[in-house]
């Protein structure tokens, strides 16, 4: 179930519950307003990146395109965070460094998948309200379309815009595999970006290992000013999911983009690809939605729809387009509905998962 705001006790500014039983003569207490509580939200967004042992903080002025790094103790890092919110942006590294690190070759862990939709809204001022709706709703069009595969993401409303957060057991970065997975992270990003491309917001290229991101609960500052029509937001979870996706992490750890060729046999080849028989060893989770297991890609449809949406969707970040996705269904899926449903369920399907629209 997702946590929000609302479902958060109220807290004093140093984290302690406010009446101590949470209530007050015997009544609950009133929901906190989202973002009345940035502590807790600091705390849950560090708690989502997961760093171990030393988070790096950046301090940056509004209009300033960058700021000198602060690098603390993990444990610190609330705290600090917490006393310098509303005078600076702040911003985190999302993927933990080596001690003092601030570039790729310092990046030792990847723990989460970051997608930052931005609201149209002029350079160094704030959006308005119409320009962030219009962004809330591309943001949970990804997050809807993406949960089959993936999970459910932590979404935040960002100050002018909203960040989808999945977070997946650690991968380790070495220098025998850094080369490897930068590429791959930022295919596998790009691929949404380029999938979910829409005139109503933008998607910010944030595929690059040392990326940083605000810290969700900290206050949105733009150089322009605050005004009633461009106000200055503080940021706040609306949805919060702690839960690891291990898809994901299969998807990341397989995941290259290449051009579709011709067919062989019945089964698809794509450039530089295995065909189907290779991709399923390598896509367990595929290999199982296939096999006709409803439940394989954790989601929270596990009728034979959302089996096949989530098959559908896997099949196409490997990189087959819609009339190979359709063979494939159609001959090798023991889900079922796909050879009895009418084709416009196929086609619908199709277009869902390879789309976006």
């Amino acid at each position: 179930m997702p946590v929000t705001n609302s479902e958060i006790d109220a807290s004093s500014p140093n984290g302690e519950k406010a009446g101590g039983s949470g209530s007050r003569h015997g009544q609950p207490e009133p929901a906190p307003t989202p973002g009345a509580l940035p502590l807790q939200d600091i705390e849950k967004w560090l708690a989502l990146v997961g760093h171990e042992m030393e988070t790096e903080i950046r301090l940056i002025t509004p209009g300033a395109k960058d700021a000198e790094p602060h690098h603390l103790k993990t444990k610190d890092a609330a705290a600090f965070i917490l006393k310098r919110d509303g005078k600076w942006q702040v911003y985190v590294g999302l993927q933990e460094r080596q001690p003092g690190g601030t570039k790729t070759e310092h990046v030792v862990t990847l723990r989460v998948l970051f997608i930052d939709v931005d609201a149209h809204h002029p350079k160094d001022e704030a959006a308005t309200d119409a320009e962030l709706e219009a962004a809330r709703k591309v943001a949970f069009q990804i997050a809807d379309e993406l949960t089959p595969a993936w999970g459910r993401p932590s979404i935040a409303m960002s100050g002018n815009g909203y960040h989808l957060i999945w977070k997946f057991d650690a991968v380790p970065v070495t220098d025998a595999n850094r080369v490897e997975l930068a590429a791959k992270f930022k295919d596998l990003t790009d691929a949404i970006r380029k999938r979910f491309a829409s005139p109503d917001a933008k998607l910010d290229a944030i595929g690059d290992l040392p990326r940083i991101c605000k810290v969700t609960g900290t206050l949105s500052i733009k150089g322009g000013g605050n005004t009633p029509e461009r106000p200055h937001r503080r940021s706040y979870f609306v949805e919060y999911h702690p839960e690891k996706s291990a898809a994901l992490r299969e998807d990341l750890l397989a995941f290259e983009i290449h051009k579709p060729q011709g067919n062989e046999g019945g089964s698809p080849k794509v450039e530089g690809r295995p065909l189907l028989a290779e991709i399923r060893k390598k896509d367990t989770v595929l290999d199982k939605l296939l096999s006709g297991d409803t439940v394989a890609h954790g989601g929270s449809d596990t009728s034979r729809s959302g089996g096949e949406m989530a098959a559908c969707i896997r099949l196409y970040f490997w990189g087959l387009e819609p009339d190979e996705i359709d063979r494939i269904m159609s001959t090798e899926s023991r889900l079922g509905k796909w050879t009895e449903a009418a084709p416009a369920y196929r086609r619908l399907t199709l277009k869902n998962a390879c789309t976006g629209d």
